[in-house]
C-alpha cells in the first residue's frame, strides 16, 4: 500500500484535463504516460489506468467482489445496483449454458456457420465492399445461429435487429463526449429504438420456441436457457441480449483484421488453404494453423482494446486504495505489444503459437479478459473465428483497395473504412 493511502497514483495533468489529449491519440496517450509514470497512473480524479499484467489479472479475478463490469454510459446508480444484484443468476446461467450445449448440437451449428459465412460472402458478389460491414454481418449470423438456429428458422431477422441496436449504441459510445442521460438526442432515440427492437426480436424467438415440443437434447443455446430458467423471462432475455451484442461487433472486427492479414501475408493464406484442403470437411476440428493465425490477430489487434471495471467496494490494488464509484482501466492492446512480455511484439508471427511453450509472460494475453467475467462467448468465438478464417483462406481471393487504412481505437479497435473484395476461387 502507498505511504499515503488517501493519495492517488501519479499521472498527467493537462491544462483542461486529460480527455482532450486522450481523444487526439488514444494509444499514444497511454504509451506516453506509461513511459513517464509506470504501469499505474491516474487519468482523472476517479479513473486510474493499470497496464501491468499481474494487476490486470487481479482486477479480473476479483470482479463480482470488489469490482464490477463497466456500467453502460447511460446508466444511473439505481441501474448499477440492479446490475450487481443480477450477477449471481447471470453467471449461473452462463456456466450451465456453455456446459449444456452438447457435441452434436455444436457440430450442427458448425455446419450452419460455414453455410451462413458463404451466404454473406455471396451477397457481396465479388464487388468492392466495406470489409468491416461484411464481417460484422458474418459474425452476427454465427452468434445468432448458435443461440437460435436449432429450430430451422432463418436467423436473419435477429441479425438485422442486432445490427441496428449495436450500430446505434456504438455511434454514441465512440463519441469523445457524454451528454446528460435525460437529453433525448436523435442518436439516443435511435439507440433506444434499436434496443427495443432487439428485445422484441428475442421475445419473438423465445415465445415461438416455447410452443415447440421438446427434443431429447438441446438444439441450441436457447433450449438450455429455457430449461434453466423456465419461469423467469428476464433471466433468459438479458443474457441472450448480452451474448448477441458481444458476438457481433468485436468478432466482426477480428474477422476484418484477419481478412486484411490474409491479404497482406499470402504465405500464411496458402498454408491455411492447404490445411483446409487436407481436412476436406469444412467443419472438421483440428486446424492448428488457422487457430494460431486467429490468436496472433487477436494479439496484435484485440477488438476490445481498452476496458475497465467499476469499483464496487473499497479495494486495494497495486498498493493503492480505491473507493466505490471509481474506475480502473486497462488495455489489452498495450499489454499485447509490450516487449517485456513478448518477443518481437510488433511483428505478425502466427508461428509464435506453434510450440508447447507459452509465447508470452504470464497473464499477458487477454483478448477475452479473464476471471469470472471473462468474455461471455470466448470458446464459441475462437471456434467460429477459426472456422471462418479457414473458410476465408480456402475459398476466397481477397483484394484490398486501401491496405494502409489506420487503426481506429474507439469502442472497438477496427480498420474503419477498409475496402476489399472477396472473389470465390
Amino acid at each position: 500500500m502507498s505511504e499515503d493511502s488517501g493519495s492517488r497514483p501519479p499521472g498527467p495533468h493537462g491544462l483542461f484535463g486529460n480527455q482532450r489529449a486522450y481523444q487526439r491519440d488514444r494509444i499514444g496517450f497511454l504509451l506516453r504516460n506509461q513511459r513517464e509514470y509506470g504501469d499505474v497512473f491516474s487519468f482523472s480524479d476517479v479513473s486510474t489506468v493499470v497496464l501491468d499484467p499481474a494487476l490486470i489479472q487481479q482486477l479480473h479475478a476479483r470482479t463480482n467482489a470488489e469490482f464490477a463490469s463497466e456500467v453502460s454510459m447511460f446508466s444511473d446508480k439505481g441501474r448499477f445496483e440492479r446490475l450487481l444484484s443480477t450477477i449471481p443468476t447471470t453467471m449461473a446461467a452462463r456456466r450451465k449454458g456453455w456446459r449444456g450445449v452438447n457435441r452434436s448440437a455444436s457440430a450442427r451449428h458448425a455446419a450452419r456457420l460455414v453455410d451462413a459465412f458463404d451466404r454473406v460472402m455471396k451477397e457481396t458478389g465479388g464487388r468492392e465492399v466495406d470489409a468491416n460491414d461484411v464481417m460484422m454481418r458474418a459474425a452476427g449470423f454465427a452468434v445468432a445461429d448458435f443461440i437460435f438456429g436449432g429450430d430451422g428458422r432463418d436467423v436473419a431477422p435477429i441479425v438485422d435487429a442486432v445490427d441496428r441496436a449495436v450500430r446505434a449504441t456504438q455511434v454514441l459510445m465512440d463519441r469523445p463526449y457524454r451528454l446528460p442521460s435525460w437529453l433525448a438526442t436523435p442518436g439516443r432515440v435511435r439507440m433506444r429504438r434499436g434496443a427495443q427492437g432487439l428485445r422484441e426480436a428475442i421475445a419473438d424467438r423465445v415465445a415461438a420456441r416455447r410452443d415447440l415440443p421438446p427434443e431429447d437434447g438441446p438444439r441450441d443455446l436457447l433450449d438450455v436457457f429455457l430449461e434453466s430458467s423456465p419461469g423467469d423471462p428476464e433471466h433468459v432475455h438479458m443474457p441472450l441480449n448480452l451474448m448477441l451484442r458481444a458476438g457481433y461487433g468485436a468478432p466482426g472486427a477480428a474477422l476484418t483484421w484477419a481478412a486484411r492479414q490474409l491479404a497482406l501475408y499470402p504465405e500464411h493464406a496458402r498454408a491455411l488453404r492447404e490445411e483446409a484442403e487436407s481436412l476436406g470437411d469444412p467443419t472438421a476440428p483440428g486446424r492448428p494453423l488457422a487457430e494460431a493465425f486467429v490468436k496472433e490477430v487477436l494479439r496484435m489487434y484485440p477488438p476490445s482494446w481498452f476496458g475497465g471495471r467499476e469499483v464496487a467496494a473499497p479495494a486495494e490494488l497495486g498498493g493503492w486504495r480505491f473507493e466505490p464509484g471509481e474506475q480502473i482501466m486497462f488495455s489489452p492492446y498495450v499489454v499485447h505489444r509490450d516487449p517485456r512480455w513478448w518477443d518481437r511484439p510488433e511483428e505478425f508471427l502466427p508461428e509464435r503459437w506453434d510450440g508447447p511453450e507459452s509465447p508470452h509472460a504470464r497473464h499477458a494475453y487477454i483478448p477475452f479478459g479473464a476471471g469470472p467475467r471473462i468474455c461471455i462467448g470466448n470458446q464459441l468465438a475462437m471456434m467460429e473465428l477459426t472456422l471462418s478464417v479457414s473458410r476465408l483462406a480456402h475459398r476466397y481471393a481477397i483484394e484490398l483497395a486501401n491496405p494502409d487504412i489506420p487503426m481506429v481505437p474507439q469502442t472497438i479497435l477496427r480498420p474503419l473504412g477498409l475496402r476489399a473484395s472477396f472473389a470465390p476461387v
